[in-house]
């Protein structure tokens, strides 16, 4: 029965053919978005998510196999058939593109950054596919059909040891064999039952023929579709839509120029219930694969390949007692085999890509458990865990600079990136986008592209970390384990801890603004640029911050805005610190002193910003030499600094110090008590400056030390020296360049006084940094300027 053939389903839904290669199904168990599945959290117990998978897929497939035998293999009126498989593709293909992009809608996906030129290939072959196994069934039955389209291991082994010189493991070759002889024994046809389907009108080797072409061509779309999930990450309902996409123009052009639309268009009005057909076949095939999702995501891949093969054998037999076809004993004997290789071979699969159990210590399965099969499904359907050599929490930029450099070093999917985020932002660029130098969008690209090859994206939120058991947990409660972790989860803005804060700047954008998240910074160059005068309040938070240096750059090119567009004479400008001093570093805080004054602004420390007042354009500071002392500023344009904090799953963790930043050794980054955890970035405790220069100057030390401890080396690898950057943008072409370490001293690249406004370091910050960050740092390929400086001061400088 047809329920078994996905072929009228592009193989873009994930699976190509419901039995793929678990490796392919593993990827997109970590690309799928959490808002697709929000209705898990509906199933409270693991028994009923796994019996509605499983009636899902059966159920749904069952139908999808009955309507479709019904509708190519049934006779209507005297003795006509439908013969339009190229149109009843077509809208098989346009309702599965409809269905995959609600659900993109739905689930707040990014965008798709696979070139279209990919898709439009890839489509082309899976159409070739789809029609050669349909066109098959004109020659062959269902049963054949079903099992002539369950044998793609074979073709893929075989072009794997011939072409990409692959070796597998001697049980592989085993089951394979198991596959071929079960074919032979199905296929294979007496003299006599050659002769009486030659007399009925049949022509024998055309179906098989036909089912020969569409494994060959699922085999190049496979190949295909491979490189689009390596290259670029690609979640499975952005391919689903695409793949659709592309197939109903290529169909389209095919029907049209054929005639075959017509054609259809007068066997429909002669038989109209054929069109709720259709359209039944197309809801069944929808949710069935939809339930296939459900099941890897919950369950697994060897779950999902267990269901989906019995289901297939299933098929076959509701074939024979539904339609009638006929099925000898021997057929059976094959089918019987066909299916057990099949078994056999994903159970392989899953054994050869799994972990052992999550411990704190790896252990590994000995010879018994390997081949116990029992074992090994109850592992399987009792657990959501899977485990990995590295996981990284966070892909932001030190997340993946790790990332890059250590993906080159471990096999395949060894690497876990644990980050539910579909954008990748260049944060330093807001200041930019506040003073209308750059857009938004210039400094966001899909997270996608910068997910490095062989590694698995979990697009998901780490809520928990049990750093005894080497557990990750995320928000959907399946947890991860690992053997090393590295934490680089980035800090938590959160303005709620100014009262009124939010409301001001969600309802008042033309005076309450902030540069530091992605919603508000865009509003920030309006405001600036449409301001007529008045009292202008720019304000730096309590510590910690990530880029300190940010809270006065905006103000410094607000300042020099107001000039530009001749209100600064109507204009008070004043920065509110929470800090004692300007800047930390007292080369840098001087040379700024000296520009506050001459731009006549207004200095005032140690007062935090506790409340906003909308409604009357009041902001009330604490002053932190008097706590409990208010003061009030009216204000008619007010920058706010955003308080930040670490997030709680992390503040929560015994990863934690005190303040609740991941407690590490400065100098090797290095987790204090549990020595295979590291942290890099905004998330540490580590006394300098948080920003993307510190990370550049770290990330290297960092992976040096990770692998020493991982791979038994005992390399050198110099300390951290606490090097970070703030390009301390002072105007529109001009800035200050601090560069410095631990203690404050300046760690300056250039052979020029750096603590001098000039145009080269506003250059370098505009222009060359973006690009040295999405080209450099975070693809793994930038250590910061240590071997440069060194350069420039020949040696003469650490």
């Amino acid at each position: 029965m047809a329920a078994a053939n996905l072929e009228l389903f592009p193989p873009c839904l994930v699976l190509q053919d419901e039995h793929d290669n678990s490796h392919q199904h593993e990827h997109f168990r970590g690309g799928l978005t959490a808002g697709s599945y929000k209705f898990l959290r509906l199933f409270n117990l693991q028994s009923t998510k796994l019996f509605t998978c499983f009636l899902g897929i059966f159920v749904s497939y069952l139908i999808f196999g009955i309507v479709q035998e019904s509708i190519v293999k049934g006779t209507y009126g005297k003795n006509d058939k439908f013969t339009f498989i190229l149109s009843l593709v077509f809208f098989l293909c346009v309702f599965n593109a409809i269905v995959s992009k609600i659900i993109l809608i739905f689930s707040k996906s990014h965008r798709d950054s696979t070139p279209s030129k990919m898709y439009a290939f890839s489509s082309f072959t899976y159409l070739f596919a789809m029609l050669s196994s349909n066109y098959a069934l004109e020659f062959v039955s269902y049963p054949m059909q079903v099992l002539g389209k369950s044998v793609k291991p074979v073709p893929v082994m075989l072009l794997g040891v011939l072409v990409a010189k692959k070796r597998y493991p001697l049980e592989k070759y085993f089951y394979v064999l198991l596959i071929v002889l079960g074919v032979v024994l199905f296929m294979y046809k007496e003299p006599k039952e050659t002769t009486k389907i030659v007399q009925a009108g049949e022509i024998f080797g055309i179906g098989e023929f036909l089912l020969f072409v569409s494994l060959v061509f699922d085999g190049l779309t496979g190949g295909i579709q491979d490189k689009i999930r390596d290259k670029h990450k690609v979640q499975a309902y952005h391919m689903m839509f695409a793949m659709n996409t592309w197939s109903c123009l290529w169909a389209s052009i095919g029907i049209i120029a054929t005639g075959e639309f017509y054609s259809l268009i007068e066997f429909l009005k002669t038989y109209p219930y054929v069109i709720s057909n259709i359209f039944l076949l197309g809801i069944t095939g929808a949710v069935g694969q939809n339930f296939i999702f459900l099941t890897i995501e919950c369950f697994g891949p060897l779950t999902c390949s267990i269901f989906t093969t019995t289901r297939k054998f299933f098929t076959i037999l509701c074939s024979i007692l539904i339609f009638g076809n006929p099925i000898t004993f021997r057929q059976m004997c094959g089918t019987v085999l066909v299916f057990l290789g099949l078994f056999l071979e994903q159970l392989q699969n899953e054994t050869d890509g799994e972990s052992t159990l999550h411990c704190k210590k790896k252990r590994v399965l000995n010879r018994q458990e390997m081949n116990s099969v029992f074992h090994i499904i109850v592992r399987r359907l009792s657990t959501q865990q899977n485990h990995y050599k590295l996981v990284i929490i966070g892909a932001g930029c030190g997340g993946l600079a790790c990332a890059a450099k250590l993906a080159k070093k471990l096999p395949k999917d060894s690497i876990a990136i644990i980050d539910k985020n579909d954008t990748h932002i260049y944060q330093p660029g807001w200041t930019l986008v506040g003073a209308g130098l750059k857009t938004a969008e210039e400094l966001e690209k899909p997270q996608s592209q910068f997910i490095p090859q062989n590694t698995t994206w979990i697009q998901s939120y780490a809520n928990k970390i049990e750093p005894e058991k080497n557990l990750v947990q995320l928000d959907d409660g399946s947890k991860i384990s690992y053997d090393y972790l590295i934490v680089a989860a980035g800090i938590e803005m959160n303005f709620n801890k100014i009262k009124g804060a939010v409301d001001a700047l969600d309802n008042d954008p033309q005076h309450v603004i902030s540069i530091y998240t992605r919603k508000y910074v865009r509003n920030v160059f309006n405001t600036l640029n449409n301001f007529r005068g008045g009292q202008a309040i720019f304000t730096f938070p309590m510590m910690p911050i990530k880029c300190p240096g940010a809270p006065q750059k905006i103000m410094y090119l607000a300042e020099d805005l107001f000039r530009r567009n001749n209100v600064r004479d109507k204009t008070t400008v004043i920065y509110n610190t929470s800090l004692p001093v300007i800047f930390g570093v007292k080369k840098y805080a001087a040379a700024l002193m000296e520009i506050i004054k001459e731009r006549n602004i207004q200095l005032n420390t140690r007062l935090n910003l506790v409340e906003v007042r909308a409604k009357s354009k009041e902001a009330i500071f604490e002053n932190l030499d008097q706590p409990g002392t208010m003061k009030t500023f009216k204000y008619d344009i007010l920058h706010i600094g955003a308080p930040m904090q670490p997030f709680e799953f992390l503040a929560k963790s015994p990863l934690a110090d005190a303040t609740g930043f991941v407690d590490v050794v400065k100098e090797t980054l290095q987790h204090k008590k549990f020595p295979n955890v590291f942290g890099i970035g905004d998330c540490t405790n580590i006394p300098t400056s948080k920003t993307a220069a510190a990370i550049a100057g770290s990330n290297s030390i960092l992976v040096r030390n990770l692998s020493n401890l991982m791979f038994g080396t005992n390399n050198p690898v110099r300390k951290y020296d606490g090097y970070t950057s703030c390009p301390l943008v002072t105007g529109y072409n001009k800035c200050i360049l601090a560069e410095f370490d631990f203690d404050g001293n300046p760690l300056e690249t250039l052979p020029i006084n750096q603590g001098k406004e000039r145009r080269l370091s506003y250059i370098l910050k505009k222009d060359v940094m973006p690009t040295m960050y999405w080209k450099m740092l975070i693809t793994g390929n930038w250590n910061g300027p240590a071997v440069f400086r060194k350069l420039f001061h020949l040696g003469g400088t650490k």
